[in-house]
């Protein structure tokens, strides 16, 4: 398994947490949009940078450092990122695209255009009681986790490469 994140801060929280539920696994600073490979992988964990908005019950202040630019510029970056994993991605190879964002603009509207610019991609369907599904993918539910103190709002999208 390999990790990559080009951001030092988000790193230093990864390794934090990988420490804490006692997994070791290498990471690597590089920029994936960057990334230059001559092999294809069969999966693909893609936690893409986003608003946040997601996280306002820790951060309330999240909310109001988010604009319109802002979300524009997320999307455009969560777009090539996912266009790179498809890129790299084998033939039936599995995307998992996750954001820590309710906003449309990073979650559903971002698999809309992925799914109408690649057509060898389609949504695969999760069972969960902990989500509640939208379109082409799903939220987490924070009321499901009440008895551990609550949850952020993340959505998650599973996308299959076809031929």
């Amino acid at each position: 398994m390999d990790c990559i994140d080009k951001s030092d801060s988000q790193i230093i929280k990864f390794k934090q947490n990988l420490k804490r539920l006692g997994l070791n696994i290498k990471i690597q600073k590089k920029d994936f949009l960057k990334l230059t490979t001559n092999q294809n992988v069969s999966s693909i964990l893609l936690d893409a940078p986003c608003s946040a908005l997601g996280t306002f019950r820790r951060n309330p202040d999240v909310a109001s450092k988010i604009n319109q630019s802002k979300l524009k510029r997320n999307q455009k970056v969560q777009m090539q990122m996912l266009d790179k994993a498809i890129n790299i991605l084998d033939e039936n190879g599995i995307i998992v695209y996750i954001v820590c964002s309710f906003h449309p603009f990073e979650t559903i509207n971002v698999i809309d255009k992925i799914a109408q610019k690649h057509k060898n991609i389609r949504t695969l369907s999760l069972e969960s009681d902990k989500m509640i599904k939208r379109q082409n993918g799903y939220f987490i539910n924070p009321l499901q986790f009440k008895e551990l103190g609550g949850s952020d709002i993340f959505f998650v999208s599973i996308l299959e490469k076809t031929k």
